[in-house]
Order: C-alpha cells, then structure tokens, then sequence
C-alpha cells in the first residue's frame, strides 16, 4: 500500500503522510485543549455564579438586618417619646402641687445664692452685683429677718423644690435614654 502511495505521490508522499499526522496531531491537540478550556470556563463561571450569590444573600441579610434595626429603633423611639411625655406630665402634676404645699419663703438669699454659683474665681459669681451695691464680705451678712429685700437675690422653699423636680425629672429622661439604648444594642425586643 506504502508502494501505490509513493507511486502516486512520488517522492512527496512521506512529507504528504507527514504533513497528515502533524494535521491530525494539531487537530486532536486542538480539541482536546478545547474541552479543556471549556471545564475551566465552566469552572469559574460556576465558582463567579457561587460567589456571585454568596455576596448577593448577604447583602440581602445587611439589608433585612438593617430592616429590623430600623424598626426597633422607630418602637425605642416611640417608647422612649411616650416615657419622657409621661415624665413630663408627672414632673407638671408635681410643680402644680408643690405650689399649693410651699410658702415662698426665702431659703437661699443673696450671700447664699452667690456662693452657690460661684465659679471659683475671685470675686466673680456669674450674677451682676446687687443694685444696693453691697460686693464681698459685705453682701454675705445675714439680712436678719429671712426675707430678701427687693436689691438682693433669694431662692424661696418653691424655687429650691422645683429646682429639684427638674433635675430629678432630667435624670429620669437621660437614665430612660441609657437604658433604651443598652436595650437596642442588647437587640432586646422590649425597651
């Protein structure tokens, strides 16, 4: 048979024979290396699509988290507005009470009253001198009676007690604020 070749092709046919084999050799190469290329494309399309809906559900879970975070803080916001609306309530009921239960009496006068708000300089309490013009060691002689003359500063029994009112009713807001705060952190469900 390799006779009848050569006798056709002449003295080309080996290189023509040749020449076939490096064909078919490149050919099978090829299409191996194809299927090859193919399993790795599929690979990592399928690898792109599984990260792909890795990072998709948990965006989706941020999101419903984010949801839910929203929803608690609009319900602590919501308790927290009911509390301080019941506290201020409460803190007015107390107000109108006190005012029936004081006197007015003059507990801190004006010696007292400078004391209190001195800022810890010399000779500067954050309140203007009185219009009587006593300053220092002179402005903090007992006035005698109790009662505050119209040139002096004075705290009576009502302003002390609501003063009180007031800060017990700021300490029960921040406090209320605190623990709703603690509680949302928690991820408690009730405030």
């Amino acid at each position: 048979m390799v006779e009848k070749i050569t006798a056709f092709f002449g003295n080309y046919a080996l290189w023509f024979l040749a020449a076939v084999c490096v064909a078919a050799g490149f050919g099978a190469g090829w299409t191996i290396n194809g299927w090859r290329w193919e399993a790795r494309s599929n690979g990592r399309e399928a690898a792109h699509e599984e990260a792909l809906n890795v990072s998709q559900n948990a965006v989706i879970e941020a999101f419903e988290r984010a949801r839910a975070a929203e929803a608690r803080g609009a319900a602590f916001a919501q308790y927290q507005l009911a509390l301080e609306a019941a506290n201020l309530k409460l803190a007015k009921e107390k107000e109108n009470a006190l005012r029936k239960v004081t006197t007015g009496r003059v507990c801190f006068g004006d010696a007292a009253l400078r004391l209190l708000n001195d800022t810890g300089s010399a000779g500067h309490s954050g309140l203007p001198p009185p219009a009587g013009g006593a300053v220092g060691p002179a402005a903090a002689a007992p006035s005698g009676s109790g009662d505050a003359s119209p040139d002096e500063y004075a705290a009576s029994d009502t302003d002390v007690a609501l003063w009180a009112i007031h800060a017990r009713g700021e300490y029960d807001r921040c406090r209320g604020r605190i623990a709703a705060l603690r509680s949302f952190y928690a991820n408690d469900e009730n405030p």
